[in-house]
């Protein structure tokens, strides 16, 4: 049993809290700072059709939606939350919603013209009540749901969790190349999805471990060839959303062990977002070659089309022209206030409220395919598509994103939006004050940040970001129980269990624990 009592103490000891603040959170607050200054310039000197008051309207809503994320990396790191998951939430709000009216780039999205001069005025009102609706909401639950006593800690014992990061992240790789056989095509979806969690939290785990110094160069080189492996598997499935999500994941893991940036992160970060972005260029060619051949392709043979698929774009448009088509595909698909502007235009004038239609694959959604097999499938994104005509009649396999809070104005108008967004605000303070506690061990906040990590996926609808979330919660309370008692046990069979249970007071310690991995 590794132990680094001694290093934390050192390096508070030695450091006022500013410098710690400022080491911590110095550079993040910088990119903050440029992501608020360009676009705030930008709205004030581009000229477009868009009303001014509502442009300004928009430019105030995306200042606020970065504030959650400054005031967090101003706090102490010894006290604030080991997942910044709700300043996330704001910055992606603000991301789908707000910028784009910033920066004056309007009518963007597939299918769903805007008028400009009209359209967005009460779209971006609705997105301002509904921001400071959820914000309301998440504050007052986590002041009603806040517990005083601190986090129980829990022993850290290094080889044992290496073991098990590596039974789950290739175990969740031999499962996920053998889906196919294992799972029948109604299971699929749910199940490989959890199993796809339990591999990130694998990963998760060595991840930390890895930047706490903590895994023999040969677990280094395991861990790199797994994770090169997963990152493979998930593009050959020809969608780019849980590759990023498993990146997300990663960076979530890297910020958990040691909470801050270095310039290098930054630069990999943009790396890997080009690449994935010049992917995603090519998504639409690869599903258009996968129906023309009517093959099953292996996912060997799938990746090494996707990779042709990139290589032959570069070839005609060369790298910046791939990343360039990547990036109008991706803003296509994003720009969500396009879509919210066209279905407010419409919607109930020409296509009447859904009155709550949406949400009956709430029900039934705890129960498990396998208790229940003729549990009806979720076809939302393509009668979402057709109600609203963003697809051709005969187009039976694509499907439109219903995001959260179009979805609640679809159903109920103006309340439903407010209403909902209050809902969404409860939810996620609720969460915050159960798996993402200031103090905690740093095991559970790596299973806490795969739990919160799908809800980040604002742009779907709410039955299938929130739907699933009581059994994974479930499931994943088990997995965290069953590992809490391993390393417990562990530390009480150690031939040192003083020196075991100092340890695991200072992981389980936040106060102390950031700088765990330099002792």
């Amino acid at each position: 049993m590794q132990s680094s009592t001694s290093a934390p103490g050192r390096y508070y000891a030695a450091r006022p809290v500013k410098r710690v603040r400022a080491r911590h959170g110095g550079l993040p607050r910088r990119v903050l700072m440029f992501a608020t200054i360009v676009p705030v310039g930008v709205s004030i000197f581009r000229d477009t059709s868009v009303p001014w008051m509502t442009r300004t309207l928009a430019t105030a809503l995306w200042v606020l939606c970065l504030i959650p994320a400054f005031n967090y990396l101003k706090q102490d790191p010894r006290v604030r939350r080991p997942i910044p998951f709700f300043p996330a939430i704001c910055f992606l709000f603000g991301l789908y919603y707000t910028l784009p009216l910033v920066l004056g780039v309007t009518d963007n999205y597939y299918n769903a013209p805007v008028y400009p001069e009209t359209d967005y005025d009460y779209p971006v009102q609705l997105a301002f009540l509904g921001w400071i609706a959820m914000v309301g909401a998440y504050l007052v639950t986590g002041f009603l749901t806040a517990s005083r006593r601190r986090p129980r800690p829990v022993p850290w014992n290094p080889k044992l969790l290496t073991r098990v990061g590596f039974i789950l992240m290739f175990g969740g790789i031999a499962i996920t190349g053998l889906k196919s056989a294992l799972f029948s095509a109604s299971m699929l979806g749910g199940m490989l999805q959890f199993i796809l969690s339990v591999q990130w939290l694998g990963t998760g785990i060595l991840i930390i471990l890895a930047r706490r110094g903590e895994l023999s160069h040969l677990a280094r080189n395991w861990l790199r060839g797994g994770f090169v492996l997963t990152c493979g598997m998930l593009l050959a499935g020809g969608n780019i959303a849980p590759l990023a999500m498993y990146f997300a994941v990663s960076g979530f893991a890297l910020w958990i062990a040691q909470p801050y940036f270095r310039p290098r992160w930054i630069a990999g970060t943009a790396a890997a977002a080009l690449i994935a972005i010049a992917f995603r260029g090519i998504v639409i060619d690869y599903r258009r070659t996968l129906a023309d051949t009517q093959i099953e392709l292996s996912q060997r043979e799938s990746l090494k089309l996707m990779v042709k698929l990139l290589g032959d774009r570069i070839q005609a448009q060369g790298a910046g022209g791939a990343i360039a088509h990547g990036f109008e595909m991706t803003a296509g698909r994003s720009a969500i206030m396009d879509l919210f502007a066209n279905v407010a235009r419409r919607t109930p004038d020409e296509i009447p409220y859904w009155n709550g239609e949406t949400y009956k694959s709430l029900i039934g959604a705890a129960v498990p395919r396998v208790l229940w097999p003729d549990k009806p499938t979720k076809d939302l994104g393509q009668n979402f598509g057709h109600r609203y005509k963003y697809l051709h009649a005969t187009n039976k396999s694509t499907a439109i994103n219903l995001p959260q809070m179009v979805e609640f104005f679809v159903n109920f108008g103006g309340p439903g939006v407010v209403i909902g967004m209050l809902i969404i605000g409860f939810i996620y303070g609720a969460l915050d004050n159960i798996v993402n506690r200031a103090g905690q061990p740093m095991l559970l906040s790596m299973i806490g940040a795969v739990i919160l990590l799908p809800l980040l996926i604002i742009e779907s609808d709410f039955s299938l970001v929130l739907g699933g979330l009581p059994l994974t919660g479930a499931a994943f309370y088990v997995i965290w129980w069953r590992l809490r008692s391993s390393l417990n046990a562990s530390a009480r069979t150690s031939s040192q269990p003083v020196a075991a249970y100092a340890q695991a007071r200072m992981v389980g310690d936040r106060h102390r624990a950031i700088e765990a991995g330099n002792g």
